[in-house]
């Protein structure tokens, strides 16, 4: 559906009204899931160090990381009036509460008693005293943005997924639906209050150089006690996982700048055949 018959006029500054509707079946709710990650290899990523240590750095950033997205969203439920909006941040909330809880598990199973450390560097944004909590929501916005663009990457193209143990796969599969599911909350009850363009923009700025630092800082800590086995073939592969063939992080790119465009809202992207095609393979009552 084009976005300009789905969506309403793009003026962020919209108090009342402002909320995109859903596409046609997508429903925000979460699901109870069990994960069992017995017998997987230590490098579960295609046998890649590098590949496993990223995304399991990356895991240890949600646990805190989400309960910052709830804290920011749910600081505005009184001043939100539409209550279609009301209802999916109810589902936002819980959703992403599942979310930390599960990728706190898993933390667990890769780091140890290392894993509440390294979860904190996410837990610092929660506390820094800088943010209004208007700034706050804006961050959220913009972090919001970035899991639902990791999302749709890994859900369009099957080769992230095929390459990953399935245990590990399923973890991931699940939580980018998820994401994708309410990739627009946070950004509409932030239209919604009076968020403005320059304020998220900033933000996004400033949350992407925090997600490069923090990211490669657990990854590089991740690997600091699988040194002995690495190569600088292992460097190499990740590189070209990144940036030539299949390219992730470069092929996010063009999401990233669409970001800064002043009439932009996360559904005019509708991406939701990912989701159909995810419930279709894991149908009720989990998917």
């Amino acid at each position: 559906m084009p976005a300009s018959s789905a969506l309403p006029a793009p003026v962020e500054s919209r108090r009342v009204g402002a909320r995109a509707a859903l596409p046609p079946g997508v429903e925000i709710r979460p699901r109870r899931m069990h994960f069992d990650f017995e017998g997987t290899a230590k490098y579960w990523f295609d046998g890649e160090p590098f590949l496993t240590r990223f995304v399991e750095g990356l895991s240890m950033l949600f646990p805190e990381g989400e309960r910052f997205f709830v804290e920011a969203v749910q600081h505005y439920r009184s001043s939100i009036t539409d209550p279609e909006l009301l209802t999916q941040i109810q589902a936002f909330a819980a959703q992403e509460g599942t979310h930390g809880a599960e990728h706190h598990k898993y933390n667990v199973r890769v780091a140890g008693k290392k894993a509440k450390a390294y979860e904190y560097l996410a837990g610092m944004l929660r506390e820094d005293p800088t943010l209004s909590p208007l700034s706050r929501l804006a961050a959220t916005v913009a972090l919001e943005h970035f899991t639902a663009m990791l999302a749709s990457e890994f859900l369009e193209n099957p080769i992230y997924a095929n390459r990953m143990d399935p245990k590990h796969a399923e973890l991931w599969l699940w939580h980018a639906v998820e994401e994708t599911e309410h990739k627009a909350v946070a950004f509409d009850v932030y239209r919604a209050v009076g968020g403005g363009y320059f304020r998220r923009s900033v933000m996004m700025w400033r949350m992407t150089f925090g997600l490069i630092f923090s990211s490669a800082y657990l990854m590089g800590d991740l690997l600091w006690q699988d040194r002995k086995d690495l190569t600088a073939a292992d460097a190499w592969s990740f590189v070209k996982f990144g940036f030539v063939s299949p390219g992730f992080f470069r092929n996010i790119v063009p999401s990233w700048l669409d970001y800064f465009r002043p009439g932009f809202h996360p559904w005019q992207k509708d991406n939701s055949n990912l989701i159909a095609a995810w419930k279709a393979a894991h149908p009720s009552p989990r998917g």
